[in-house]
């Protein structure tokens, strides 16, 4: 009679039962057991009585929580209940939801292995009548998930699209993910069809395209993910699938996008040669691959000395190519090295290879000798840290080394290098080695975050916000004291510049004698940004190397000095195209991080008035800026302007 809108009331009379009688777990289940017939403000039509029944805030819910409650201030245990009192209590949960059904369990201790296996006949009763979602509840709520077969349970609930219910059979039971793992696994190496198998079962509501290959491979890499599992213990045949795709994707970046050298290329193999070599059917792909873009000397040479071919194995141009070869003198395998000397850092720095299709940026002159820092040592962190805070405008960059399941460019990748170029007092690019630096000093490196977080120091280059964002992760994984609440600010993403001067800015292209048009041979980002204001694109073939790998040959740290440079230049170059203070105005606001309001509004209330410089393409900024500011636009807004650094911009 009190219902669950007085649930104070309620739970002490439950309490007050429970002590009174000889059985409280046959009082619970009586009284739960009626629970539908309980008034209850949450129960106005018996067409919600079944769908509500178990659910949060409903009588038999509170009175089963209460018998736990009061089972652990007693300490009591429905262990030695009888056989006859836990059927019920089953079946009570069965009418419940997952979490009623847990409560349930843990009430009339369900979950003990000889009971709980003991209900394991009623659960394939209910997959025999198509109840595969009850028969998984029951399941999950017993904790037996591992007594039922992937293809009994999970493939039925995958074929009805109830992959959520599946997931969550799978979740507390480490087990069952393995054999649900190695089920899917197998099937799709087998071939087997899958819905072949659920029609002779006449599973009804089944949706044949859950089941297709796609699907499952698709839903086997999420679930591998989820789980925490690695594929090459659990599922080889996902993991053979996820080296071939990456072996291609790099082969896809060597042979056709041109963005990797042939030592990179070797760099990233290595990290796959284990299971390169238990897969013959992918050395083929990798020795063809090559050959059929006339790299014979990378195709002889993996087959060779990487995969151990005999002559007999390598194909009749391959045999050919090494018969030449045995004319000459010297090593074979040392004659084509191109240009990937192995060559570290410190000694010197040879130019980024040209291409005779395109000619590549090479390093100022002024740069080739010093002008390239290589940081490893707090010593020359502080050093470092001194000439950059003196800059008014850094260029910045950062490389990733990618583990070995994941292609170079994913968000798994570690950032190992960051790159910071000046260009006064003295031009200069910083390579910070991060591995070597994570463990310098507090102070050392609340200078260094300091002016990245300075928002009067722009900071040039493409993709800036996610380098920095990567170098924080890093450094607060290890440990390192970088300020959880630091903010990087001043950031000036270059990305789609290119196309803004071929849009809007064509006159500027025109006066450096470039193209105004959006064709840069297929180039992307700063190498695109390069070809179409430089004349000159990046080589990118250094992009995926291992930069984990010390020390780093030459062609990459020519390369990194050049990423971070880069912005820099550009900016140099515009400038000098520039003819008149307005369009040299324009060169400069290209170049400048965006104001947030809360500065502006701040510059309004220190110095009375705020100058602003506009592009006259925003026609009606004026009138905005009244509105917010209360001041007027002043249209005298010269280049000294700009470049004063008290200016408010």
């Amino acid at each position: 009679a009190i219902g669950v809108d007085n649930l104070p009331e309620l739970r002490r009379a439950l309490r007050r039962c429970f002590d009174s009688v000889g059985s409280p777990w046959t009082s619970a289940w009586c009284l739960a057991d009626s629970g539908c017939r309980v008034p209850n403000s949450g129960r106005k039509k018996k067409s919600q009585q079944k769908q509500q029944f178990g659910q949060p805030g409903s009588f038999e819910l509170v009175c089963v929580s209460e018998l736990i409650d009061w089972q652990r201030e007693r300490r009591q245990s429905g262990r030695a209940l009888p056989v006859w009192l836990k059927q019920l209590a089953f079946c009570l949960g069965y009418r419940g939801g997952l979490q009623f059904f847990c409560l349930v369990g843990d009430a009339f201790q369900l979950t003990e292995r000889p009971v709980a296996q003991s209900f394991l006949v009623v659960i394939r009763r209910l997959i025999e009548l198509h109840l595969y979602k009850e028969a998984a509840q029951a399941a999950t709520a017993l904790y037996i998930q591992e007594l039922l077969s992937p293809d009994e349970l999970v493939l039925p609930l995958i074929g009805q699209d109830k992959v959520g219910v599946a997931e969550e059979f799978l979740d507390s039971n480490p087990d069952a993910q393995l054999a649900t793992l190695r089920y899917l696994d197998d099937a799709l190496e087998n071939g087997k069809s899958l819905v072949l198998e659920l029609n002779d079962r006449r599973l009804p509501d089944l949706r044949p395209e859950k089941l297709l290959p796609q699907q499952l491979r698709k839903l086997l890499d999420r679930l591998t993910k989820k789980f925490g599992v690695d594929p090459a213990d659990v599922c080889p045949a996902r993991a053979k699938r996820l080296t071939a795709d990456k072996v291609r994707f790099l082969l896809r970046e060597r042979l056709i996008n041109r963005c990797l050298s042939r030592a990179a290329l070797s760099e990233q193999l290595d990290q796959l040669i284990d299971p390169i070599l238990d897969d013959p059917e992918l050395q083929r792909e990798i020795v063809t691959s090559l050959m059929q873009h006339g790299k014979l000397d990378e195709a002889l040479n993996y087959s060779l000395q990487e995969f151990c071919w005999t002559m007999e194995d390598l194909p009749h141009r391959l045999q050919d190519r090494y018969e030449a070869w045995r004319q000459l003198p010297g090593n074979w395998a040392e004659a084509d090295s191109e240009d990937d000397q192995s060559a570290g850092f410190p000694g010197g720095f040879a130019s980024a290879s040209a291409s005779a299709e395109s000619p590549t940026l090479t390093l100022p002159l002024e740069l080739e000798s010093d002008g390239v820092v290589w940081v490893d040592s707090a010593e020359e962190f502080q050093l470092a840290v001194g000439h950059i805070q003196a800059a008014s405008r850094l260029g910045i960059d950062a490389e990733w080394s990618s583990n070995s399941n994941s292609c170079p460019a994913s968000s798994s990748a570690l950032i190992q290098l960051l790159q910071i170029a000046i260009e006064e007092p003295n031009r200069r690019v910083y390579l910070f080695d991060l591995p070597s630096l994570l463990q310098v000093k507090q102070q050392h490196w609340l200078s260094l975050t300091g002016v990245l977080a300075d928002p009067a120091v722009p900071k040039l280059g493409i993709g800036i916000g996610e380098d920095l964002r990567r170098l924080s992760q890093v450094l607060s994984a290890a440990g390192s004291p970088l300020p959880s609440a630091v903010q990087f600010n001043g950031l000036v993403d270059l990305d789609g510049l290119a196309k803004r001067l071929v849009a809007e800015h064509p006159e500027l292209l025109h006066r450096l004698n470039r193209s105004a048009t959006d064709e840069c041979g297929g180039e992307r980002g700063l190498s695109e940004l390069c070809q179409q204001v430089l004349g000159r694109r990046l080589d990118k073939s250094e992009r995926l190397s291992d930069w984990s790998r010390r020390p780093l040959r030459r062609s990459q740290i020519v390369y990194a000095a050049l990423d971070a440079l880069c912005p820099l230049l550009v900016r140099q170059a515009l400038l000098l195209a520039a003819t008149s203070d307005e369009s040299r105005l324009i060169v400069e606001s290209m170049f400048l991080p965006a104001m947030a309001e809360s500065d502006l509004k701040t510059a309004s209330t220190n110095n009375g008035s705020v100058i602003v410089g506009v592009d006259p393409a925003l026609r009606g900024l004026d009138s905005r800026l009244r509105d917010q500011l209360g001041s007027d636009l002043h249209a005298e807004f010269t280049v000294k302007h700009v470049q004063s650094s008290r200016v408010h911009r």
